[in-house]
C-alpha cells in the first residue's frame, strides 16, 4: 500500500511510478498490457517483484488497484511492523531457521501470502 507521488508515461505502454508508504519511496514500472485504467493519484495496493538494477532497488508492478477503505492502510502499517520485528528476531538468532516449514509458521501472516496485504 502506498500513495502515488508521481508518474510518467514510459516506453512500450509502460508507466513509471514513485510510490510512497511513509516508510520510504520506491520507483516502480507498470506495463498496462492494454489496460487503459491507469491510476494517476491516490492510495494504491501494489503486487509486484522487487528488482535490483545498477545498485538501485525498483519494483516491477504486476497488479495495482486503488484503495477505498482506510483499514487497508492501517493493515499495511501493522504488517510492516510485524515483518520488521520478525526479521529483527530472526537476525538475532532467536528464530530456528533449520526448517522452512517452521519459518513459514512463525512468520507474520502477511509475509507468506496470508490474509493480510499481498505485498508488504
Amino acid at each position: 500500500c502506498g500513495i502515488i507521488s508521481s508518474y510518467r508515461n514510459g516506453t512500450s505502454g509502460s508507466r513509471d511510478y514513485v510510490i510512497h508508504d511513509c516508510t520510504g519511496a520506491i520507483n516502480g514500472r507498470y506495463y498496462s498490457n492494454g489496460n487503459t485504467d491507469a491510476l494517476n493519484d491516490g492510495y494504491v495496493k501494489v503486487v509486484g517483484q522487487l528488482r535490483v538494477f545498477n545498485s538501485k532497488l525498483s519494483l516491477s508492478i504486476h497488479h495495482m488497484q486503488p484503495i477505498f477503505n482506510a483499514n487497508e492502510i492501517t493493515d499495511h502499517f501493522l504488517s510492516c511492523i510485524s515483518c520488521y520485528l520478525y526479521y529483527k528476531k530472526r537476525s538475532s538468532g532467536s528464530v530456528n531457521t533449520a526448517n522452512n516449514a517452521a519459518i513459514a509458521q512463525e512468520a507474520p501472516t502477511g509475509m507468506m501470502g496470508g490474509e493480510m496485504s499481498d505485498l508488504e
